[in-house]
């Protein structure tokens, strides 16, 4: 899950719901080149991780289980998958990756754990519409905390992009405000999580370290821990339970692995194009399947946000592609 100069994150690093990817200049140019078949290879991988990701929201809303539950269910089901999925990828050479991360691995894994939690509360507390386009701001927010935090200088088109997603995000805010405080705190919850990654990849990036996937399982496991105290299990019926398997121990590490392979050989903004599709998609499957209307304010902050993102992509895809021409001339 690529970003600062608006975001660096590498590419193993995976989020809650879908990362949102776009890299720095330096991490751009810097980058080798990939063939074709490689190129080809990584789009298909993206795609069918923003496809497995879609319904993602969908299933925890027809769950419909209290907020914390779920994050409890999904921190054990996707930590556990996790976990064994890194035992039998790196094998031996686990603990040396763990310790690779030093201290900070344990904030990594917090801010992970923090994150999954609070994108719960958001899915629960507000429209799924809502909750999709605050953990949208992530790469804007990782930009700001690069800036203060590094130094980094911010693009006049990263900044303009990061002033159309704050007045995007104002429009969606009026409206849940109007609607009620519930909403609203929903929206909150959101943004907390997409600040929480945008940490976490700013941290990466300080860190310089190639993969955080090690500390990703134990990340959501100790959600799992932080959750339960304020959880209420009622009795769950075998399709709840299905469901809460499905959305945190197959949905979230499947998806979250095919892009995190994938983007290691497509470009950033590519990336982020194709992973900005289930900001849409998911929001619409729900409107489609349970008829959750997102609200006006929701539509048109949503525009002005996409909008922004989609522009802001393109311009770092055509960044890209300049610096290759350049490079090979």
């Amino acid at each position: 899950m690529t970003r600062p100069d608006p975001s660096a994150v590498p590419s193993a690093a995976p989020v809650a719901p879908m990362p949102i990817v776009v890299a720095t200049d330096a991490a751009s140019a810097s980058s080798p080149p990939v063939s074709a078949a490689e190129t080809r290879r990584g789009f298909i991988l993206v795609a069918l991780g923003v496809m497995v990701f879609v319904p993602d929201a969908l299933v925890m809303r027809l769950v419909d289980i209290d907020a914390f539950a779920m994050a409890v269910c999904r921190g054990v089901f996707g930590g556990l998958v996790m976990t064994l999925g890194c035992v039998i990828a790196y094998g031996r050479a686990l603990p040396a990756a763990i310790r690779a991360l030093g201290p900070w691995g344990i904030a990594l894994a917090g801010l992970e754990a923090a994150s999954t939690v609070l994108f719960c509360l958001s899915i629960a507390w507000t429209s799924v519409a809502n909750a999709m386009l605050a953990f949208a701001a992530t790469p804007m927010l990782a930009a700001l905390i690069a800036r203060v935090a590094l130094g980094e200088r911010i693009p006049a088109q990263t900044a303009a992009a990061i002033a159309a997603t704050v007045a995007g995000l104002g429009l969606v805010a009026f409206g849940t405000w109007t609607e009620g405080g519930l909403g609203f705190a929903g929206l909150a919850a959101g943004l907390l999580s997409a600040l929480t990654i945008a940490l976490f990849f700013v941290l990466l990036r300080v860190l310089k370290a190639n993969s955080a996937a090690p500390v990703i399982g134990p990340g959501w496991l100790l959600g799992a821990v932080i959750a339960l105290p304020f959880a209420t299990f009622e009795p769950m019926t075998a399709g709840q339970w299905i469901g809460a398997f499905a959305t945190g121990g197959v949905i979230l590490p499947l998806a979250i692995t095919l892009v995190a392979w994938g983007s290691r050989s497509l470009p950033a903004a590519e990336t982020s194009m194709m992973t900005l599709l289930e900001v849409v998609a998911g929001p619409i499957l729900v409107w489609a399947v349970i008829g959750e209307f997102p609200g006006a304010w929701t539509l048109a902050g949503g525009a002005v946000v996409l909008a922004a993102l989609t522009l802001h992509s393109l311009w770092r895809l055509r960044g890209g592609a300049g610096r290759a021409a350049a490079a090979a001339a």
